[in-house]
């Protein structure tokens, strides 16, 4: 093992994963770059995942575990960062792999370039074991406006798993930042307020992160209204902080969350809450003419357009009352 590499803590969040948990480790302590500190954290599982976290433990020394009652994914990743001492930190999730390579090829340009993150392209692969891939609008070196735009609509996704980062954009007044408990988008939060640190950010557009869609998982719960509200409230919280960076960066997350704002508000409409309703009627109203007016495609101001007509004509909420009413 070559000691004088920078250490990276990886930090793996496990909960009822044993199906695919071997061949994620597996990725992880095949890596070329050798210098890792592994932090497998169980989430209260209740199938094999623990003693397959403690197997792996026995065999490398670089693996940790941590074993938790269940708490969620924001709470094992912060147990994690609390003992991680890598100088540079990276997270995988436990359902998904890693090219050998990965961390090899974000150390070289953070190492080359002087950038403070690093991100590497991904590719989805459904339950059918179809994959997709994605285009990047940019690589190599970036400024911190163009990550944050990267990120969140240049195709290199607003997660934490397919990125690396310094340990000292990660600390605000002598801590880490932790993750707050969101049931969804935890994750796209503490990446902003990360990436609002970095002066740059090296971008290689080359897919090393292979990410597993199970219907099951949260994050493609897409109905599920609690999970509907917290996305949008990340995504609120998200628009303030960037609005502190540019105001490009701040009007390319609008565009980003618009089409979520006018779904959650059917969703509040269906589970009433009249809270939520007026809020989102509020902030469609506020955000419309920087959505209508982006920079983008004909058709994708087709299918804006297409979004506003059916909110001038409450179309979906129109719907929702017909079938109320037969059911009465």
């Amino acid at each position: 093992m070559k000691t004088d590499l920078p250490k990276i803590s990886v930090i793996v969040p496990v909960h009822n994963v044993e199906d695919y948990l071997e061949k994620c480790i597996t990725s992880i302590v095949c890596q070329t770059y050798t210098n890792l500190e592994i932090i497998l954290v169980d989430d209260g599982s209740t199938d094999h995942s623990p003693q397959i976290c403690d197997a792996w433990a026995m065999r490398d020394t670089r693996i940790k575990v941590i074993h938790q009652e269940n708490a969620g994914a924001a709470a094992a990743r912060n147990n994690a960062l609390q003992l991680a001492v890598g100088e540079y930190i990276g997270f995988v999730d436990s359902d998904d792999w890693i090219a050998d390579t990965m961390y090899h090829d974000m150390m070289e340009g953070i190492k080359e370039t002087g950038a403070e993150a690093a991100f590497v392209g991904y590719v989805r692969i459904l339950e059918n074991g179809e994959s997709k891939r994605h285009k990047y609008k940019k690589s190599g070196l970036c400024t911190r406006e163009e990550a944050l735009t990267s990120a969140i609509a240049g195709g290199y996704f607003v997660t934490i798993w397919n990125k690396l980062f310094s340990r000292k954009i990660c600390v605000k007044d002598g801590n880490l930042f932790m993750f707050e408990p969101y049931i969804c988008g935890e994750d796209e939060h503490w990446l902003v307020r990360v990436l609002i640190n970095i002066n740059k950010a090296y971008l290689l557009d080359r897919d090393e992160y292979f990410w597993r869609v199970r219907n099951g998982s949260i994050t493609y719960k897409r109905d599920a209204y609690e999970v509907r509200r917290d996305v949008y409230r990340v995504k609120r919280e998200n628009c303030k902080l960037l609005k502190t960076v540019s105001e490009q960066v701040y009007k390319t997350a609008v565009v980003d969350q618009y089409i979520n704002m006018y779904s959650t508000f059917v969703n509040a409409y269906v589970n009433k809450d009249d809270c939520l309703c007026r809020l989102m009627k509020e902030h469609i109203s506020k955000y419309k003419k920087i959505y209508l007016t982006s920079n983008e495609s004909i058709i994708s101001k087709c299918k804006k357009l297409f979004v506003e007509i059916m909110m001038r004509l409450h179309f979906p909420i129109a719907m929702i009352k017909f079938f109320d009413s037969l059911g009465s």
